[in-house]
């Protein structure tokens, strides 16, 4: 409905109230696993906030990451894992 069938509807109806059931726009990104794909926008504007955070969950997600990002982080991950060890020994 237009918006100016809709102002000849109110007027017409001024005992009709507007009631609003669903918010249509934050629909718009729900995740794929609900049956409804994000656009491209959205996935540009989180993988810009990913590469400000790059050790973030959110990077994981939405950074492309080459063979060398991927062993590296799992180099970290070993180290970070045997410091912990020693820490935990002493």
């Amino acid at each position: 409905m237009s918006m100016s069938a809709y102002d000849d509807f109110v007027k017409e109806n001024p005992h009709l109230e507007r009631y609003h059931n669903t918010a249509p726009m934050l629909m718009h990104h729900t995740t794929a696993s609900d049956g409804i794909k994000t656009d491209n926008t959205f996935k540009e504007v989180m993988a810009k906030v990913a590469e400000k955070h790059p050790a973030s969950p959110l990077a994981d997600k939405y950074l492309r990451k080459s063979a060398k990002d991927i062993k590296t982080k799992e180099i970290i991950k070993k180290h970070q894992k045997k410091v912990a060890d020693l820490h935990r020994r002493k």
